[in-house]
């Protein structure tokens, strides 16, 4: 049973009939898991169901692309056979990028 579904949460699901979802890291494994804990029956019966998914490949693939979204710095070093550049709401331009390799126009001065 994953640490983060705990006895009293469940417990918790029994007496009340809410269900809960939890996530997070099996105990002593590198594993990662969804649980849904949920009450079977009418409310006098205290049967509860429990419906786990893995979710490890789900969580490796957000924090590569929280990891890409934070250096949006490397679009920019990283850009080949382009211009990148920043405009105002009238469509002036307002930055130039530099690092993409190409230089700024000849009529364009950075104020």
């Amino acid at each position: 049973m994953p640490a983060v579904l705990r006895f009293d949460a469940l417990a918790r699901v029994a007496r009340t009939g809410v269900p809960e979802r939890v996530d997070g890291p099996v105990a002593g494994s590198r594993r990662q898991i969804e649980a849904h804990a949920f009450r079977i029956g009418p409310g006098t019966h205290r049967t509860l169901g429990v419906l786990f998914r893995d979710i490890g490949r789900q969580r490796r693939a957000e924090e590569e692309l929280k990891e890409r979204s934070d250096s949006p710095g490397l679009i920019v070093e990283n850009a080949r056979n382009c211009a990148i550049f920043a405009t105002d709401p009238q469509g002036l331009i307002t930055a130039w990028y530099a690092g993409a390799g190409a230089s700024a126009p000849n009529f364009w001065n950075a104020r």
